[in-house]
């Protein structure tokens, strides 16, 4: 153990809880807003499927850091990516809020290896944002709009 200032300090841990990542979610407060003021139309699609992203990114999360289910975190972060771009590709304007919450979650879940060549979670992160940045664009959006993905 550490000591300093007369202090002792445990190990640090390997993996943050999962409960770290939930305030983040935060980031979802518009797009929520958007929809239950009824301005995501059809709304009873819009509010369903994000409430289905939320879950699933507090689900990939968990499993990943608290769990030994590697596989169905994976499997569940690529369902996470498909909602992910199902909602922009849908709805667009604050959906595109999602994006830095999928990358995230890759960053999560994908483990950082000592293998040559860039760390993968990295890859993916960048993979996620310069996707989010080509979603907005291609949906005409404001530069603002398409710089807050990447």
């Amino acid at each position: 153990m550490a000591q300093g200032a007369g202090r002792e300090f445990g190990e640090v841990p390997s993996r943050p809880s999962p409960y770290a990542l939930y305030p983040w979610l935060f980031v979802c407060a518009g797009a929520a807003h958007q929809v239950l003021a009824g301005k995501m139309q059809p709304a009873w699609v819009a509010g369903p499927v994000l409430v289905a992203f939320i879950a699933g990114f507090m689900a990939v999360t968990w499993l990943s850091l608290r769990t030994s289910h590697q596989r169905a975190a994976y499997m569940l972060l690529a369902g996470l990516g498909a909602i992910t771009l199902a909602l922009n590709l849908g709805f667009g304007g604050y959906m595109a809020t999602l994006f830095p919450l999928l990358a995230l979650a890759c960053g999560a879940v994908i483990p950082w290896t000592d293998r040559q060549g860039p760390p993968l979670p990295l890859v993916a992160v960048v993979v996620v944002a310069g996707t989010g940045a080509l979603v907005t664009w291609t949906q005409g959006s404001p530069g603002g709009d398409v710089w807050q993905d990447l």
